[in-house]
């Protein structure tokens, strides 16, 4: 019987530990509103893009584009998302993930999670995104690095999405 019951215990630690869904450590809430970044005119959903008009001169070969976001799916998960697009089918195509949060103490805003790097060889375009167990009552925001490889040459830009409060 104690045998089974430590086999399911460690059953339910790993899935905890080694599941899909990232979770963030809790800490007391800040609701003092960011003042660096752009408010979503959605309460729930924010997005963003790297413009070509924004796309420095080394990343014009390349580089075409790249988009993120964040859905507020619950008080307590979100959805962290981008996407890069190049000119053409090239060797890799990739968007790096960071869910970040605002701090009022220093008044920027700071890499919660790495959420991850989703990428594909041989395309032109590579999207990914996944759910993050957050705590309420803080504003939350994705950060994208868009990076793209050809015969050796990289090309990268970041995109931030507009900001929600999550509660």
């Amino acid at each position: 019987m104690r045998k089974n019951i430590c086999i399911w215990l460690i059953a339910l630690l790993y899935i905890s530990v080694f599941s899909d869904i990232t979770t963030y450590a809790e800490e007391t809430p800040i609701k003092d509103a960011p003042n660096l970044g752009v408010p979503s005119n959605i309460s729930n959903y924010g997005d963003g893009s790297i413009e070509n008009g924004r796309i420095s001169i080394q990343s014009t070969y390349f580089l075409m584009d790249g988009t993120c976001f964040i859905d507020k799916i619950s008080s307590t998960q979100v959805s962290v998302g981008g996407k890069t697009t190049s000119y053409k089918s090239i060797d890799t195509v990739a968007v790096k993930l960071y869910l970040q949060r605002w701090d009022s103490s220093t008044g920027f805003w700071k890499d919660a999670i790495y959420v991850g790097e989703f990428k594909d060889i041989n395309t032109s375009t590579v999207y990914g995104s996944k759910r993050v167990n957050v705590p309420s009552n803080y504003y939350y925001r994705t950060k994208a690095i868009h990076w793209v490889n050809s015969g050796g040459n990289i090309e990268q830009n970041s995109c931030y999405s507009s900001y929600i409060y999550v509660n």
